[in-house]
């Protein structure tokens, strides 16, 4: 999502519009209701060049007596950075991680569409947060409102009302914005204390697949010393992250990037570490040491149990480079062998970037490229797996819409697999102002949007001539729960809490139940910032929330994945991030696995509510269990609980303060006491099971076949 807006707003601020000071707990707004002034409102600064069309103040139509601002736009009112609007701005030690409620009647004819905008920013102008309240599709003016969340760090408020397109009017009245929330709004993410009703059937007799251990493969960047792998000082990976790797329980894992690969020229990075040559991360930047490259990531993969796949540097390499590079990883005292290769990494994007320009390509381009360097690592090792990138997602904003429709006929005669990246949510590139359980609850609904876009895909896959639709899978090689990435950002350091713990186990039920999905990647193993499984705390790595999901399901799940059905009460989460709105997503998830021989299942549930049980109630077919069965439970104080790492301190750096739960509250309190698993045993009634699954948990129950 691209910060609409932003340079409006950052106008209305820098043009001398008055700053207030307000009572917060009333209406913050000056003349909200646009009855003062004369042509133009009192209070409110207008943005209105040349040819975008007029603000104006006005009688209005359906109300006599009463006045409305209206914005009239015009055709040059193109610019979705620049639009027709008003506004004005506030500022006091109230607006610092306050909740407000926002509300505006507004309503737009003839091609005119009304937004409020608020817009945060620091005590130095920098962006924080930008949320907006849409008016409504038809002509007939309503009530809009919404809660708006704004960051600790927040020393000015600008808010905006705002025209979109290019004819027509937008009309606006009775703006308010205070600390008063009322009871209605609050309510829609509260709850009775009731358990949520989940009725779960496990076919054990129909085996949708077994699963690939490449199913579990994470991601790890050459960055930073692997981001933490390697202990420079010491000359040797850090025990602490070998041992958490192994008992990971990771099948794959990705090298060397990221963004990172599309510059990676391996030959540099290979030899005496002291005689490596130092380089950007990618065209330009900081120089780095290599201090882990082939050999080094080959030899991790061995200590840790890993298969290998590599991403071949397909925007500033070249085919010839890539082959070397295959064999020269085949070497016999290497270590495991790279059996999969991935050409290029997100070479569809360019964001203007000296960086992602340098390398983007058309899809012309890569499915040319694609082929040139799949034959290229085929004649090399005619053994490997190659895959080829596809930018096929939920996401909005795709730049090329007919990759797809290029690449992957190009390439099918080439190649064994897609490579795809799908699961990224909810993805906040600003903050919109969303409450934290709105912000999970999209990330929850993502988890149906990737199910469908994994469903299209296979689909597209499978209308491809024989015999490239029977060979061809898909691997998921970026995933994982994202928030933002500023450190000003209140979600940055959300991906280590136990909601989005839930999230990746959720995202794991559909991976496993797809069959063309043969790997999977998740983002990433380590990070001395926020985004790995494993993070610092103190001076050591640790697990975080995430890892014990990984963890638990990698370790204890059955390998052959069978037939589930979950009834359960939904919600409708709303749009935010790069996740649209999803409607009837489920509060509990179930997916199961059976053992080859048949005397081992395993079922997983997961309960996302904030705060009710569930009450499962299990059927089993095709399985007759003993008395007993054994449940794990990964559970905590609260969904945004967190086992106490932190991103690393840097100097010139300030972390925000993290968003938290109105009722646990528990992300200022992270600790190894914050997110746990628990063992409990139940009884079983041959074919049916009850189980109770706490609120912001997940259960893994194993059960074992009946003897007859």
């Amino acid at each position: 999502m691209a910060p609409r807006d932003l340079l409006l707003l950052a106008l209305l601020a820098a043009a001398g519009c008055a700053a207030k000071s307000p009572d917060p707990a009333g209406n913050a707004l000056s003349n909200p209701g646009f009855e003062q002034g004369a042509e133009l409102p009192s209070g409110w600064a207008p943005e209105q060049s040349p040819g975008k069309g007029r603000v104006v103040r006005k009688v209005d139509p359906a109300r006599p007596g009463n006045h409305v601002l209206a914005l009239l736009p015009a055709a040059g009112n193109t610019d979705p950075q620049k639009l027709l609007g008003a506004g004005q701005v506030l500022q006091g030690e109230w607006l610092k991680a306050a909740r407000l409620h926002l509300s505006a009647r507004m309503g737009g004819q003839f091609g005119a569409r009304p937004r409020v905008a608020v817009l945060a920013m620091d005590a130095r102008g920098g962006v924080l947060a930008l949320a907006f309240l849409d008016g409504p599709e038809g002509p007939e003016p309503a009530v809009r409102e919404r809660i708006v969340e704004l960051p600790h760090e927040t020393a000015k408020a600008v808010v905006a009302c705002l025209a979109e397109g290019t004819s027509g009017e937008a009309l606006f009245d009775d703006l308010a914005l205070g600390t008063r929330v009322p009871e209605r709004l609050e309510a829609a993410w509260s709850f009775p204390p009731t358990p949520v009703a989940a009725s779960i059937r496990v076919d054990a007799g129909r085996v949708l697949r077994k699963a690939p251990r490449e199913l579990f493969g994470v991601n790890t960047e050459w960055i930073w010393d692997g981001k933490g792998l390697w202990d420079a000082e010491r000359e040797r990976f850090r025990p602490e992250v070998v041992e958490a790797a192994r008992e990971l329980g990771v099948g794959l894992i990705r090298f060397p990037g990221g963004t990172f690969s599309d510059f990676y020229h391996w030959r540099d990075k290979v030899g005496p570490r002291a005689l490596r040559p130092r380089t950007p991360a990618t065209a330009t930047g900081d120089l780095l040491a290599h201090n882990v490259g082939t050999v080094e990531i080959q030899s991790f993969a061995k200590a840790v149990g890993s298969g290998l796949l590599f991403t071949a540097n397909a925007g500033s390499g070249t085919a010839a480079e890539a082959a070397d590079w295959v064999r020269f990883t085949n070497h016999p005292s290497r270590g495991p062998r790279v059996g999969w290769w991935e050409i290029g990494n997100e070479l569809y994007l360019n964001d203007g970037s000296e960086g992602t320009a340098s390398v983007a390509k058309t899809p012309r381009q890569y499915a040319q490229i694609a082929t040139e360097f799949a034959k290229a690592i085929r004649a090399a090792d005619p053994s490997v797996r190659i895959g080829a990138i596809l930018d096929e997602s939920f996401y909005p904003g795709k730049p090329h819409r007919d990759w797809t429709d290029v690449v992957l006929p190009a390439v099918a005669p080439h190649v064994d697999f897609v490579a795809v990246h799908n699961a990224y949510a909810p993805v906040l590139p600003i903050d919109s102002g969303h409450t934290l359980r709105e912000v999970y609850a999209a990330m929850y609904g993502a988890t149906e949007l990737v199910r469908a876009s994994l469903d299209g895909l296979a689909r597209r896959i499978a209308e491809l001539p024989a015999p490239h639709r029977d060979r061809i899978g898909i691997a998921v090689t970026e995933w994982g729960p994202l928030f933002q990435v500023s450190p000003n950002g209140r979600f940055t350091d959300h991906c280590k809490t136990l909601g989005s713990a839930l999230y990746t186990a959720a995202v794991f039920g559909v991976l496993l139940e797809r069959p063309r999905v043969q790997a999977a990647c998740f983002f990433g193993l380590i990070d001395p910032l926020f985004i790995g499984l494993l993070g610092q705390r103190g001076d050591r790595y640790a697990p975080t929330a995430g890892y014990l999901a990984f963890q638990l399901l990698s370790r204890r799940l059955a390998e052959q994945v069978v037939a589930t059905a979950c009834e359960t009460a939904t919600f409708d989460s709303p749009a935010v991030g790069w996740v649209p709105a999803v409607r009837g997503v489920p509060w509990v998830r179930a997916y199961a696995a059976k053992s080859g021989d048949g005397r081992r299942l395993t079922v997983v549930v997961i309960n996302h509510h904030f705060e009710r049980n569930a009450k499962a109630s299990l059927r089993l077919e095709g399985f007759r269990a003993s008395g007993e069965a054994r449940v794990t439970l990964l559970t905590g104080t609260g969904v945004d609980a967190h086992t106490g790492t932190a991103p690393q301190q840097v100097p010139g750096i300030e972390w925000a303060r993290m968003a938290e739960d109105p009722v646990h509250r528990r992300a200022s309190r992270g600790g190894p006491d914050e997110v746990w698993l628990e063992e409990r045993r139940t009884r079983t009634a041959g074919d049916r099971l009850s189980l109770l699954v706490p609120a912001h948990s997940l259960a893994l129950v194993e059960l074992a076949r009946a003897e007859r």
